[in-house]
C-alpha cells in the first residue's frame, strides 16, 4: 500500500506548465535557464558551458596540463585532434546543451499562456530566454554543425522525433 501511495505522490507532484503558469513559476522557469549557463549538471566536469575545453585547450590556446596524456585524457583527444564520433563526451555535450535548451523552451511555453496583466516584465522576460536559447544553438552550430531546431512549440515529447521537416541550422 506505502508504495502505491508513493507512486500517486510522485505522478501528482511532477511539475507541469500548468503548475508554472502564474507569474512566479515563470520566475522559476526563468531561473532555471539561467542556471542552465553554468551546466545542467555541474558533476560532469568535461562537458562545462564554458569554452576551456571545447574552444581554449581543442585551439591550442591553452595547456590542460597534468601528469601525462593519461591525465585528462579527453584533453588531450582534444589538443591533439583525436576524436571521432564514438568519442562518447561530443554526446554529453550535445544532451547537456539540449537540456539547457529545453530550460529555456519549457519557459517560454509557460510565458505564451500569460498576458501583460500577470507578469510586468514578460516581454522582456521572452527576450532574455530567446537570447539564452540562442547562446545555446550557437553553441551546438559551432561544435556540431548542423543541428535540429527545436522552439517552445514543439512539444517535449516530440523532441524524440527529431527535426521531421528537415529544419537545421546552418544548413
Amino acid at each position: 500500500m506505502q508504495q502505491v501511495l508513493w507512486h500517486y505522490w510522485q505522478v501528482a507532484m511532477r511539475l507541469n506548465d500548468d503548475l508554472l503558469a502564474s507569474a512566479d513559476g515563470v520566475e522559476l522557469l526563468v531561473t532555471s535557464a539561467y542556471a542552465g549557463l553554468k551546466g545542467p549538471n555541474r558533476e560532469m566536469h568535461w562537458v562545462p558551458m564554458t569554452n576551456w575545453t571545447y574552444g581554449e585547450v581543442r585551439s591550442d590556446n591553452a595547456y590542460k596540463g597534468g601528469g601525462g596524456v593519461n591525465d585528462g585524457d579527453f584533453c588531450t583527444l582534444l589538443e591533439t585532434f583525436k576524436i571521432d564520433a564514438t568519442w562518447s563526451n561530443a554526446d554529453e555535450k550535445w544532451f547537456q546543451l539540449y537540456c539547457c535548451l529545453q530550460r529555456c523552451n519549457s519557459a517560454l511555453r509557460v510565458m505564451n499562456t500569460l498576458d501583460e496583466n500577470s507578469l510586468s516584465i514578460l516581454k522582456s522576460r521572452k527576450a532574455e530566454m530567446k537570447v539564452i536559447r540562442a547562446h545555446f544553438f550557437f553553441e551546438l552550430v559551432r561544435l556540431f554543425k548542423q543541428v535540429p531546431y527545436f522552439d517552445e512549440n514543439v512539444e517535449n515529447d516530440d523532441y524524440k522525433y527529431g527535426a521531421q521537416n528537415e529544419t537545421y541550422i546552418e544548413d
